[in-house]
């Protein structure tokens, strides 16, 4: 069988090519593969996004599964499970702004917004409702650790008590000793706290500090007198000797923290040279005193005896 073959002449491809039909031909080819890579690329993002919403469903369902299994029990004996319960963090998340996000960067206008939104208004409600479960959660925990382990204290029966506390530690914050003075005063914010905060007036606790520093101020001059007392009577029996130097020591330094007491109790210069030789002018007489009482108790015992031998 015979093939006859006719070349082409190329001026007629030519003007086949410039024709305005075979032009517009190529423009409607082009046209219809760019709508198609298009249509391909938004199906491909709206399988995208149902995978994404397909497996936030999923993991919901499976948080709840785990929630439904991990139930706590109000029986005493689960106490101890309570307290290893592992509570879900509050953290909520929502792909609506991911979608629109998603939507702007590709400009995929043919997603059906309507639709996202209905699926994120349910998943909304899932969450607040499983943020109220879990709230429900911890309150259960709650009283069952304070029923099982907690212990209640009850500040009101000790009412008297605490005021005693609140007495000491106002007088021992006026210590010579600088620690022990500043630990007492934390003490007495402590307890006035607890004071103020189960019903005790802030005017009854203001009674009982000027109480307490009043009693302070007497007990120091009582321990001032003492020491002038015992000083000077270890000097009348003793004299300057080597026996008495190591009480005069004691003495002198025991003086010397009461006068500190004095000035921390907000009278300063209160014992003076002054006031000070008062007070062993007095206790001076006590001593003579109580030397003449006891010379006529021994001859009141002496006349006594001699008046039995004679008889």
């Amino acid at each position: 069988m015979t093939h006859y073959t006719q070349e082409v002449d190329p001026s007629q491809i030519q003007d086949m090519t410039e024709h305005p039909y075979y032009k517009r031909l190529q423009k409607d080819i082009r046209k219809r593969a760019e709508l198609q890579k298009v249509a391909v690329k938004n199906q491909e993002s709206q399988e995208q996004v149902q995978l994404m919403v397909v497996s936030k469903e999923d993991e919901i369902d499976r948080n709840k599964k785990l929630k439904d299994k991990t139930k706590i029990k109000t029986d005493d004996s689960t106490a101890c499970d309570l307290l290893s319960f592992d509570i879900e963090d509050d953290v909520r998340l929502s792909t609506m702004d991911w979608g629109r996000s998603f939507l702007d960067e590709d400009n995929l206008d043919t997603v059906d917004i309507a639709r996202l939104t209905h699926e994120e208004n349910n998943e909304e409600r899932r969450e607040v409702t499983q943020q109220k479960d879990r709230k429900k959660s911890k309150k259960k925990i709650v009283e069952m650790f304070i029923k099982n382990i907690a212990h209640r204290i009850d500040f009101k029966n000790r009412i008297p008590e605490l005021k005693e506390l609140f007495r000491y530690n106002i007088v021992q914050s006026k210590s010579h000793n600088y620690y022990l003075s500043k630990f007492s005063e934390f003490k007495v914010g402590v307890v006035g706290q607890v004071l103020s905060w189960i019903g005790v007036p802030i005017s009854e606790l203001k009674e009982i500090r000027n109480e307490s520093l009043n009693e302070a101020f007497k007990e120091n001059i009582v321990a001032v007198a003492e020491n002038v007392y015992h000083t000077e009577l270890a000097l009348l029996i003793h004299g300057k000797t080597r026996k008495s130097r190591r009480m005069l020591r004691v003495y002198s330094e025991e003086m010397r923290h009461l006068i500190q007491q004095m000035d921390n109790l907000g009278r300063c210069g209160y014992w003076s040279k002054v006031k000070m030789l008062e007070m062993r002018f007095e206790q001076s007489q006590k001593i003579k005193d109580e030397f003449i009482k006891e010379k006529l108790d021994l001859e009141y015992e002496i006349d006594y005896r001699t008046q039995e031998v004679v008889l």
